[in-house]
């Protein structure tokens, strides 16, 4: 691009290429090669000189101040001050605007991240009330009171009834009674099509024995067998949240 020197219209594309080199590094960081030679810088001083002629041709001037020292300074703002952001996005909504289960969808999983972030970080994970774990007179079943915990994902795990269970013959010693999130699809309803789709989902818990703890759930009691009876381990003390009731 041949430049028109001692010219005031030079200076201003000199500077919108500038600008403009500057957000390409921004938004374009795989281009390096910003040498006179390079097609990329050509394409942006092109970019540069057709704006600065519009402009000049428009002659707006908005409160005193030139439409191209405006250009500029945009320019210059959108790179050396950029807008902070944290990633996290949520749905905006406006009159008019079609919805549709995506966007509701989404409106859910925006706010039940924010909750789940906020108990992961602010409370960590481990039981909150209740889950007590208690074995049959007879050594064979187990049973889980009532509680509530939260995993190590920031979930929140309800068992709101009492469960019993049956500990199979040839579980390992020790075993480990694990809590977990689950959720399933519940209040099936008629569709368009002739078919149902599930109108409600279902956040419970799932009780489970395992040789180990596992990474998904909490375990809430460890349990060891003796003379072919189980009893449940008093040295092992499940993970508890701080200021929680016990």
């Amino acid at each position: 691009m041949i430049a028109r020197m001692n010219d005031p219209r030079t200076e201003q594309w000199l500077s919108l290429t500038a600008a403009l080199n500057r957000t390409m590094r921004e938004h374009a960081p795989d281009w390096t090669d910003h040498s006179g030679h390079d097609p990329g810088l050509t394409i942006v001083e092109l970019i540069a000189y057709l704006a600065e002629d519009l402009l000049h041709n428009a002659r707006v001037v908005e409160g005193g101040v030139p439409a191209v020292s405006r250009a500029i300074r945009a320019l210059d703002a959108s790179v050396l001050n950029p807008i902070a952001t944290s990633g996290t996005v949520r749905p905006n909504f406006f009159a008019g605007r079609l919805l549709t289960a995506d966007d509701l969808r989404e409106e859910q999983e925006y706010h039940r991240e924010k909750h789940r972030r906020h108990l992961q970080m602010l409370h960590g994970f481990g039981v909150v009330d209740g889950l007590q774990v208690d074995v049959a007179s007879d050594g064979t079943t187990i049973s889980v009171e009532p509680g509530m915990a939260i995993d190590p994902y920031g979930r929140e795990i309800v068992l709101d009834d009492l469960v019993a269970l049956p500990i199979p013959f040839n579980s390992p010693s020790p075993t480990c009674v694990v809590v977990q999130y689950a959720e399933r699809f519940v209040d099936p309803v008629p569709v368009a099509d002739g078919g149902t789709e599930p109108s409600h989902i279902e956040e419970g818990c799932d009780v489970s024995l395992k040789p180990g703890s596992g990474d998904e759930g909490i375990t809430v009691a460890r349990l060891l067998r003796e003379d072919g009876a189980w009893r449940v381990d008093p040295a092992f003390v499940p993970p508890r949240l701080q200021n929680c009731r016990s």
